[in-house]
């Protein structure tokens, strides 16, 4: 019987101090383990693939406004043409691709719907018919390719060949072979 108590007293007393180290070191350990799950919580949100991903977010504009971001573009880094050419694959088409990304950018944030016009030009070099169908040619890629990236409803593209450029100053000619006008659908 003796050695029963003697059992049961050492029993209690191996219990008695688990428990006392269960309460004193116990808070600490699960303070650790909450600040690691809560760090690891917050690096997780840093590193979520939607936020080096975030979409620009562009508010709508008006014809008005698009129209006058577009002749900036357009004043600021002219649509470059070889000689003779209509393609736009040629020694600028880095910097030509480019500016087009940039005006289909603001053509796809229009406010309403709305009609886009392409003029094109030809300097005086070569006769009068070539330049013509030149000029043409090139309203043509552009269309095509402003078309199959924006959302615009109509796309008008003229060449007007030398005619126009005539009229204007030898300083405006020599800048601005291309054109681009926006008009509300009413």
């Amino acid at each position: 019987m003796q050695t029963n108590i003697t059992l049961l007293f050492f029993t209690l007393l191996s219990t008695l101090l688990i428990v006392v180290t269960l309460l004193l070191k116990a808070k600490p350990l699960y303070l650790t383990k909450v600040e690691r799950e809560r760090i690891s919580n917050i690096q997780k949100v840093y590193h979520k693939s939607y936020l080096k991903k975030r979409i620009k977010h562009t508010p709508k504009r008006s014809i008005k406004f698009a129209k006058m971001e577009i002749d900036k573009i357009l004043t600021e880094e002219p649509i470059i043409f070889e000689k003779g050419s209509s393609s736009l694959d040629l020694n600028n088409s880095r910097k030509n691709y480019k500016i087009l990304a940039k005006i289909v950018d603001v053509v796809n944030n229009l406010e309403s719907d709305s009609i886009l016009q392409i003029e094109t030009h030809t300097d005086k070099t070569g006769s009068k018919r070539d330049n013509l169908k030149l000029s043409q040619k090139r309203a043509d890629i552009l269309k095509s390719y402003i078309k199959d990236r924006s959302n615009i409803v109509f796309i008008s593209a003229i060449g007007y060949g030398e005619e126009i450029q005539e009229k204007k100053s030898k300083i405006e000619s020599q800048k601005k072979y291309l054109k681009i006008n926006l008009k509300r659908i009413k």
